[in-house]
């Protein structure tokens, strides 16, 4: 099959790849509660609380020092979490995962700590485990515009089109400020399923969102021509 797709080049927002762990989205942003010796989590809080402010200004050496020190003491969601974000800065991608993947075993269903770890596998180019994490939190929050964006996404890099489509729909809301790149998406994907007519729709509507974006026109053209081939090979 003739591939009629346009080229839209996108850069991926990481947001929450580097959010500290004072910056935990939705119910999760409140004091974590420790367990343990009094002194001891009084000196962990404190280790942790230096780290996050060590790495909002990005001294990333003196959050990882900061972080395997209140680690030592305690293993807590907040130390490997700080710990991987200082090792991501540190250009250790590795470590960084492995630091996350700790955190993962301590509170498995983290929406912030979900959030980042498929933005990461996906940067490693791992979509199948990036896409994983993206349905975990889909589980958590059905209807969340982002989790099913960022799916939509990853299963258009992956070439299943049908899926990326069902994704990308429930992007389609007024409440998602990349309103206007999700339409555009969805005129792509609708291009590859040869659906034309759909496929002008949505880059119409990415236009009539962002008047500014010359991807969608460029689209709108594209699913033009796409119609025109696709009935002279008729």
């Amino acid at each position: 099959m003739r591939s009629f797709s346009i080229t839209i080049f996108l850069v991926i927002a990481t947001f929450a790849y580097s959010c500290t762990t004072s910056e935990i989205r939705h119910s999760d942003a409140k004091r974590p509660e420790y367990q343990g010796d009094p002194a001891q989590v009084a000196k962990v809080r404190s280790l942790i609380e230096q780290g996050n402010l060590a790495l909002v200004k990005h001294d990333a050496k003196t959050a990882k020092s900061k972080a395997d020190a209140a680690n030592s003491i305690m293993a807590t969601f907040d130390g490997y979490y700080l710990l991987g974000m200082a090792q991501r800065d540190l250009q250790n991608p590795d470590e960084a995962l492995q630091a996350l993947l700790h955190a993962e075993q301590i509170q498995p269903e983290n929406e912030q700590l979900l959030l980042t770890l498929g933005l990461l596998y996906g940067s490693r180019d791992e979509l199948d485990t990036s896409l994983n994490y993206f349905n975990r939190l889909i589980k958590l929050r059905p209807d969340d515009p982002v989790y099913n964006y960022r799916a939509g996404i990853i299963s258009k890099e992956q070439k299943n089109y049908d899926q990326a489509f069902n994704y990308l729909k429930k992007a389609d809301v007024d409440s998602f400020e990349d309103r206007d790149q999700a339409l555009l998406q969805l005129g792509d994907v609708c291009l590859e399923l040869r659906h034309f007519d759909e496929a002008d729709t949505y880059f119409q509507r990415a236009r009539a969102a962002n008047p500014k974006m010359k991807d969608a026109l460029q689209g709108s053209d594209a699913s033009q021509t796409a119609r025109y081939l696709d009935q002279g090979n008729e």
